[in-house]
């Protein structure tokens, strides 16, 4: 789309320059283009001075692209204009609070072996104890971003009353050691823009226009934030997409779009509707879809390319089968000595673990890729890495070490103390369990199970191992339903993979493979 032209929707988002504001804007359509020249209209033709000017973003990437977009337009001023994410502006403001700067942010590492710490759990947890650190790590943040509603989550691991005290001991710990991580930013900014009126009245008069892209991410607590800043002339120029919301996870949803509108009555509501991205097939295709959603606003959007390959949809009975036709496509322009045309192909896919199958295929067949996120090998996971275990016991490695990762996995009670010789064998067990009639059928059965998975080709394994030896069971118990299911699917990928070997060490042989040609990848990029 040429920068220096603006359809009339464009224009008018552009000129709206006073008071609450919601464009509506979905990929493609241009809206950053209308941010930048919005900004410069605020500047050039208002007379705003661009220090009094914040625009919000949820990525650094995002912020930093704004803001050289904007500096290819306005040089003289673009460094005056705020540009950053949530976290960057709230980090901001309570740094220049002086009874603030005292607090420095926790690393990942670090908040996870604090919550070992507080959840009892043994030395080696960042390993043996990451589902329930994790699981852990995401309730806190969804806490902190809802704006500690506890009544507002439903957590069906810890009650609320022991989730109130875990809570509790975890920010105790930041207190104590002046620490404060990325949720606690909004948390203390409320905090300061309540009890101080003096200090959010200066921020008011400091930030008099605000713009926030990607609206429909935004949560709870960071919206109250804003509209807090925003008073009393409420300049709130919210740009978004409720067909659209990646971070329900830290609490955001689409329906943020619509709070906005019964918050702001008076608010202007604009739509950009035409898309200079896709062309006629791929958007109308698009609108098909979206529009069985009900909870979102009505919208008809036109493209400007009309004529375009068109949309073909293929279906396959496994994913083995779907990757082998995507890879022949591939090979075929590689093949046609097009290799450069390469860069022209795009792959989205569902989950990581079918990204990294992808990545280990293309590796291996020497189709160059690049990847938007670091590429992580897919047996990595911890899903993945406890059914390993069992396996890779059962086939004879006995180790302390081994046994220590999946014995209570699911959970049976099993105290480290009962496996310390170097390689663990059932009658270490019973002769701990001497007295504890209960827990030597416990180690027995245990033992009986990875006897016969070890006498099973890999597909009927991994299933015993998740049916018989429970398993599946284990996740369900320990994980709420949407996150279980996202866990069953990886464990369903990993055993229909075991479908293509005969036995675990030709199995176990192609995972160190992809493994290394991973870790190769990883060297080549650093």
């Amino acid at each position: 789309m040429p920068e220096l032209t603006m359809n009339p929707k464009q224009k008018k988002a552009v000129e709206s320059t006073g008071g609450p504001v919601q464009l509506l804007a979905g990929p493609g359509s241009g809206k950053t283009f209308v941010i930048t020249q919005r900004i410069r209209c605020l500047i050039t033709e208002c007379g705003v001075d661009p220090s009094r000017i914040l625009v919000i973003t949820f990525t650094k990437a995002a912020a930093g692209e704004m803001r050289q977009r904007f500096y290819k337009l306005e040089k003289e001023t673009a460094s005056y204009i705020t540009f950053g994410t949530f976290h960057a502006v709230f980090y901001s403001i309570l740094k220049q609070t002086g009874q603030y700067r005292q607090f420095t942010l926790i690393t990942e590492n670090q908040k996870r072996k604090l919550l070992a710490q507080i959840l009892h759990l043994p030395a080696n947890a960042l390993s043996a104890g990451h589902e329930k650190t994790e699981h852990l790590l995401q309730t806190i943040s969804r806490l902190k971003n809802n704006g500690e509603r506890f009544d507002l989550l439903a957590d069906d691991r810890f009650s609320e009353e022991e989730l109130r005290s875990l809570y509790r001991d975890y920010n105790g710990y930041l207190s104590e050691f002046g620490k404060m991580d990325f949720d606690d930013m909004g948390l203390l900014c409320l905090k300061l823009f309540r009890e101080h009126p003096d200090v959010l009245a200066k921020w008011q008069k400091r930030y008099e226009y605000i713009m926030i892209d990607e609206f429909q991410d935004i949560n709870p607590l960071q919206y109250e934030i804003i509209r807090m800043l925003a008073l009393p002339e409420n300049n709130l120029f919210i740009v978004g997409d409720d067909d659209q919301s990646i971070y329900g996870f830290r609490g955001a949803g689409p329906d943020m779009m619509q709070r906005f509108i019964k918050d702001y009555p008076t608010a202007v509501q604009l739509l950009l509707d035409v898309n200079y991205r896709c062309h006629e097939q791929i958007v109308g295709c698009s609108m098909q879809v979206i529009a069985a959603n009900r909870n979102r606003f009505s919208k008809k959007i036109q493209a400007v390319h009309r004529e375009g390959a068109g949309v073909l949809l293929q279906s396959f009975p496994d994913q083995e089968k779907e990757q082998e036709a995507l890879l022949g496509m591939l090979r075929q322009t590689v093949a046609e000595s097009r290799p450069e045309s390469l860069k022209e192909h795009a792959v989205i896919c569902r989950t990581n673990y079918e990204c990294g199958m992808l990545a280990e295929k293309l590796l291996y067949h020497k189709i160059p890729f690049v990847m938007r996120e670091v590429l992580k090998s897919r047996y990595d996971h911890f899903v993945i890495k406890d059914l390993l275990a069992y396996l890779e016991f059962a086939d004879g490695n006995r180790s302390r070490e081994l046994f220590h990762f999946f014995m209570n996995r699911p959970l049976r009670y099993l105290r480290k103390d009962c496996a310390r010789a170097e390689n663990i064998e059932l009658k270490e067990l019973l002769a701990y369990y001497r007295n504890d009639i209960r827990m030597q059928e416990v180690s027995r059965k245990l033992f009986h199970d990875l006897e016969r998975v070890g006498t099973m080709r890999p597909y009927l394994a991994v299933h015993y191992i998740r049916q018989a030896v429970g398993y599946d069971d284990y996740i369900k118990e320990n994980f709420d339903v949407e996150e279980s299911g996202r866990l069953l699917q990886t464990a369903d990928d990993f055993q229909e993979e075991a479908k293509k070997f005969d036995t675990f060490r030709k199995w176990n042989d192609y995972i160190g493979q992809c493994r290394r040609a991973v870790e190769r990848k990883q060297k080549r990029r650093r």
